[in-house]
């Protein structure tokens, strides 16, 4: 039977006796064994439980988790949280079998929150301005060749900055190419 159609009472007793854990932050939240999150409390009064879950809005299937005046944090996230243990800095909480809606802790596992490093960001745009192509780098490093064009053009990684000064970056193309004595052109203001 769908545990929508269970006498709220049975769910509340069902609930209590499941051994939920509730979250520190906010005791409305209640997380159960299978890693589903209810809601027990509204405007600060008991309730019947319901879902706390609710769509990311990404499109990729994931659900997230409000918090009161915390805002939102990732359901997945959450759980791994309250019933597993802390998310180490830098780590992120992923899903084995990669069904974003699946927040059961069996299937939840840590993971690096990026393939590549601060080193290995340096690397690519050094890599690069010596004129090693971006698919060559892209397999180099395990990566796209987007996401080799992301980091030359400083689409992310930011801080990375290339090494050389006087270096230019297409922003359409990716390529690199060296100033003249008076730096790049400009137009209304714009490098060109």
């Amino acid at each position: 039977m769908p545990f929508c159609l269970i006498s709220p009472a049975y769910r509340r007793r069902s609930l209590a006796s499941a051994g939920g854990v509730r979250d520190p932050h906010d005791p409305s939240l209640l997380i159960d064994p299978e890693g589903r999150i209810w809601r027990t409390m509204r405007y600060g009064k008991r309730c019947e439980p319901y879902r706390a879950e609710s769509p990311r809005g990404a499109g990729d299937g994931s659900l997230m988790v409000h918090r009161g005046k915390g805002g939102g944090v990732s359901a997945h996230w959450l759980v791994y949280q309250v019933l597993i243990g802390p998310v180490p800095q830098g780590s992120r909480v992923g899903h084995r079998n990669g069904n974003r809606a699946d927040n059961h802790p069996e299937n939840l596992v840590l993971g690096s929150a990026s393939k590549l490093s601060f080193a290995a960001a340096r690397a690519i745009r050094r890599r690069r301005a010596a004129g090693e192509s971006q698919a060559a780098l892209g397999r180099a490093f395990g990566v796209s060749q987007p996401t080799i064009w992301a980091i030359v053009t400083g689409r992310t990684w930011k801080d990375a900055r290339p090494v050389a000064t006087g270096v230019r970056v297409d922003n359409r193309t990716g390529q690199l190419s060296t100033l003249g004595r008076r730096g790049p052109r400009r137009r209304h203001g714009r490098v060109k």
